[in-house]
């Protein structure tokens, strides 16, 4: 009764509608219905973004091979969209993903979407990042809308620290060979081409979302190059655009494995 009362004052209201918002927003079980019988749930207010990137502005659609997918690893899962979006567009045909994520929220999220009925036998949760394996761990920050990142956007934000995986847990925990995979980790990317050479070759497609600052220091046209090294050949592109948040260019590229 009080609660009911409580919303018709519209000061207790506003009150209200913020702190389930921004402290509460899973408790509303929010799901949006897709492709074929599929489901994305809306764990927190800032989803929504990724949400319209996978599925209203479909920024992947244009650049992934038109192939049957059948295990991949998702390195940056975010909130599993990209897999859940993969999965919609073969009904038929389960995914066996690993969704590696290092995103406190993310990973609680994609933890419940691993129990979800509709995805319990085909996806896997692992909470760690792609990095040196000759480091234990990474700071990162976490934001909205961005989930998280090893790059600092101002002295206020606090770090936590995220285990950085090695090549052997990621064979165990999903064994090759790998149809796809799609790595959007921020600008540690480099650090995926560099260290995790064994995982790469035993993939056919690789769909890196680049960044101009990465580590390795000389931006799309240094990836290139080690990606041709590495025996792929980039059979794709997007357009570069202007990063938001920060100076320098974003981009896509999908790379084929000329050995597999």
């Amino acid at each position: 009764m009080i609660t009911k009362y409580l919303t018709k004052v519209p000061f207790f209201r506003r009150r209200i509608a913020h702190d389930i918002k921004f402290n509460h927003f899973s408790s509303l079980g929010i799901s949006i219905p897709v492709k074929n019988g599929f489901w994305a749930p809306i764990p927190q207010y800032d989803a929504y973004d990724s949400f319209s990137e996978i599925f209203i502005q479909d920024e992947y659609k244009d650049i992934i091979p038109d192939i049957t997918f059948n295990r991949i690893i998702d390195m940056g899962a975010n909130y599993g969209y990209f897999t859940i979006w993969l999965q919609s567009l073969q009904p038929k045909q389960n995914l066996n993903a690993l969704l590696i994520e290092p995103s406190r929220n993310c990973i609680q999220a994609l933890t419940e979407l691993a129990r979800d009925s509709g995805y319990s036998n085909c996806l896997q949760v692992e909470n760690g990042c792609i990095g040196n394996p000759a480091e234990s761990n990474m700071d990162f920050y976490e934001r909205p809308f961005m989930a998280s990142s090893i790059f600092r956007n101002s002295s206020e934000e606090s770090t936590y620290k995220v285990k950085i995986l090695d090549e052997n847990e990621i064979l165990r925990k999903s064994p090759p060979p790998y149809d796809l995979i799609k790595c959007d980790i921020e600008g540690s990317e480099w650090e995926l081409l560099c260290h995790y050479p064994k995982v790469i070759s035993q993939c056919q497609y690789l769909l890196i979302e680049w960044h101009s600052w990465h580590s390795g220091g000389r931006g799309i046209s240094q990836i290139e190059d080690k990606l041709k090294n590495l025996n792929f050949e980039i059979s794709n592109r997007s357009a570069e655009q202007l990063a938001t948040g920060r100076e320098g260019k974003v981009g896509m590229i999908l790379a084929k494995n000329l050995l597999y």
